[in-house]
Formats: structure tokens, sequence, C-alpha cells
């Protein structure tokens, strides 16, 4: 737990609000994948927070939701793409970062 002041300023006053702000640690994690050009489903390591997951495909950042490139998984512990990342003599390479559950 840890205090905030905040003050505001105005040409005729001056206000200081006190405020008690709780913290809670948030873990962060990364997986790391390799496409096969025929999976779609890749378990994480950890369970995830909801709307929590970042998936880069090469180094760029690819849409989440129904109709994009992938959705987080129903137990919180996989991401599901639409199409299977590429394989094959250059695969693809998938980083996945999530706040753990």
């Amino acid at each position: 737990m840890s205090t905030c002041i905040t003050v505001e300023l105005s040409p005729s006053n001056i206000e200081i609000f006190l405020n008690t702000v709780t913290t809670r640690d948030i873990v962060f994690a990364q997986d790391k994948f390799t496409g096969t050009g025929s999976q779609t489903t890749f378990a994480t390591a950890n369970k995830f927070k909801a709307n929590s997951v970042l998936v880069f495909i090469n180094g760029i950042l690819v849409e989440k939701g129904a109709g994009k490139t992938y959705v987080e998984g129903g137990a919180l512990q996989s991401v599901v793409f639409a199409a299977a990342p590429a394989g094959g003599s250059a695969p693809d390479e998938i980083l996945v970062y999530y706040a753990i559950l």
C-alpha cells in the first residue's frame, strides 16, 4: 500500500488530495515457439490473465480476436491460430507475452 499526494494549483486556490493506493504485483512471462506449418494450438507454460496476451510472429504484433490471427484458448493456457504459422526451412518465430494468472 502506498500514499499518493496530488496538488492542484490555480490562481486563487491550492488543493491537496491524499489518496491511498493499493498495488498488486503482476508477473509477466514470455514463451517462444517455432511454427510447424500444421500446428495451430500452442500451450503456454503458465495460465494467463484473460486479455493480457500479446503475440508476435517474426517480430510483428498480430491481431487477436475471432476472424483475426489468433484467439486465447478457453483454459487460458494456450493461443489458437486461425491458420498454422509457417514451418519448413523458414519457420515462423512466435513470441507470446502474457500476465501470469
